[in-house]
């Protein structure tokens, strides 16, 4: 990819098969969502008129969210947020990233469960 915002295109094919691959291999799994987002940044700074500094930015990241149903009635949120960065230009190392996120999140949704 040429930039993050490459990393857009790719989600929208394969994060949905990612998330339900996700849910059918983690035993309690009910739900998974991905929230991904990629900002460009460019700033100029000027004295009197001549132009003394400017930079640009790049950055990704994603909030990830997982439900666990525990049985029965009992059922855990495990939320996450993860900065991709400039991870978001390789395809593989992104989805590694959202996994261990995902993971994350689902611990965090069993421990929810277990506190009900």
């Amino acid at each position: 990819m040429d930039d993050i915002f490459g990393a857009i295109d790719f989600l929208k094919e394969a994060a949905e098969p990612a998330l339900r691959r996700f849910v059918r291999t983690h035993r309690g799994a009910t739900y998974a969502e991905m929230r991904f987002e990629a900002v460009f940044s460019r700033t100029a700074v000027a004295n009197d008129g001549e132009p003394r500094d400017s930079s640009e930015s790049e950055a990704a990241a994603a909030g990830l969210t997982a439900h666990y149903a525990a049985g029965g009635e009992i059922t855990g949120l495990g939320q996450t947020g993860i900065e991709i960065g400039r991870l978001a230009r390789s395809h593989d190392k992104m989805l590694a990233l959202l996994n261990a996120g995902l993971a994350e999140a689902f611990e965090r949704a069993k421990a929810d469960a277990r506190e009900k």
